[in-house]
């Protein structure tokens, strides 16, 4: 698994970019958004957070982002058992309306019980 991970508005998630002796002419990157993975208790509150603000598709797509993130440093922390709620939380969300307020609920109380996990 990668060590460094990028945070930015468009990705979360592990640096899936391959080392490049040289960069080409004129690239547009400069920043480098890449830096340690998040601690797991951090990411679940983000996760958790933003499925409770959920109300668009776009939100749910952010809101799965995250918690796919969760599911990757879960399993790199080898917390077996909060990996594997994660996974139903992961089936929850993407089974979710963001308008319907009871798959949101039940995604929430899963959730919850995976940040009693760890």
């Amino acid at each position: 698994m990668a060590d460094k991970w990028v945070d930015n508005d468009a990705y979360l998630g592990p640096d899936r970019r391959r080392s490049r002796g040289s960069r080409l002419l004129r690239e547009r990157r400069k920043g480098d958004d890449s830096g340690n993975p998040p601690p797991l208790n951090a990411l679940l509150r983000r996760a958790r957070v933003s499925l409770l603000g959920m109300t668009s598709p776009t939100d749910k797509e952010r809101t799965i982002q995250l918690v796919r993130a969760a599911m990757e440093v879960s399993e790199r922390l080898q917390h077996s058992a909060c990996t594997a709620q994660l996974r139903e939380v992961w089936r929850a969300v993407s089974a979710a309306d963001p308008k319907n307020h009871d798959a949101v609920a039940k995604a929430d109380a899963l959730l919850q019980q995976a940040m009693t996990l760890i």
